[in-house]
């Protein structure tokens, strides 16, 4: 049985655009509350979304995921070629994310 490992790699703020927010919101905001860099989250189904999980970044990163569990192979190819890197597309404050797939019975 395989499923996915999520890693957050990088997270992202710029507050340059935060200007642009139609609140006042710019002392408050800052990177992205969800995620940590160094986080990781192991998924079995596409269907069941990990507790605590971002459900936008959810929705943004769930058609790659569905690649990388079924043994799909994105392109470009990395080292891994069971494995890519993905983001929310949260334009003010993004989160990169490393999919790779791994076998749950080892």
């Amino acid at each position: 049985m395989y499923g996915v490992k999520i890693t957050v790699v990088k997270t992202e703020f710029y507050p340059e655009f935060v200007v642009d927010v139609n609140t006042d919101i710019e002392k408050d905001f800052g990177l992205c509350p969800f995620f940590k860099v160094g986080q990781v989250f192991i998924i079995k189904s596409i269907d069941e979304i990990p507790p605590d999980f971002c459900s936008w970044a959810w929705a943004d990163i769930q058609r790659d995921l569905a690649i990388i569990l079924f043994g799909g192979q994105p392109t470009p190819v990395l080292k891994n070629p069971y494995s890519m890197y993905v983001c929310c597309d949260e334009g003010l404050r993004p989160v990169i994310f490393k999919l790779e797939r791994v076998d749950l019975n080892e």
